[in-house]
């Protein structure tokens, strides 16, 4: 089969490539700021998705999702990191059982310190311990500044009371 060819004047060539790209901006000729496009049909600083103050709104959603984070840590992060810190001391012993090795025990090491850091943050919430050896160990094993159960609380109630404060 031949092929076939068109040929055009060159005046038809030039009214063509002015009808391909009448929408678009020439070489050095940018549209302005603000102006409305084809991107922006209603015209104006326009943010993503078509809001005005996109910047702004970034920044109210990065505030949020950390807000409801550090919600979540503080409402959870004591539960989590008790219950994930026995199963990786759990782990870590069987581990180290089953093949005795550095990773193991640095895999149970971890797993108690963060079983640790559970009470810890418990106490921090609750201003009393969850378990006797937690308390134990703060109370101590850690340094007192550590302890965030000391010095909560005056007692009510004299523990001895004086001999003029006694009731007759």
């Amino acid at each position: 089969m031949p092929a076939t060819t068109i040929t055009i004047s060159s005046d038809q060539r030039d009214g063509l490539y002015e009808r391909m790209g009448a929408d678009r901006a020439g070489p050095g000729e940018g549209a302005p700021r603000g102006a409305a496009g084809p991107a922006s049909p209603g015209g104006g600083a326009q943010g993503r998705r078509g809001q005005t103050g996109g910047g702004r709104m970034i920044l109210v959603e990065i505030a949020s999702g950390l807000l409801v984070g550090l919600l979540a840590l503080w409402m959870l992060g004591g539960l989590v990191a008790r219950v994930g810190g026995l199963l990786l001391l759990f782990v870590g012993v069987a581990n180290l059982a089953l093949d005795p090795g550095t990773g193991a025990a640095a895999l149970a090491g971890a797993g108690g310190s963060i079983w640790l850091l559970g009470h810890w943050h418990y106490a921090l919430r609750h201003h009393a311990y969850k378990c006797p050896l937690a308390r134990y160990v703060f109370s101590c094993w850690a340094p007192a500044w550590l302890d965030p159960t000391r010095n909560w609380a005056v007692p009510a109630v004299d523990p001895e009371p004086t001999p003029e404060r006694r009731p007759k």
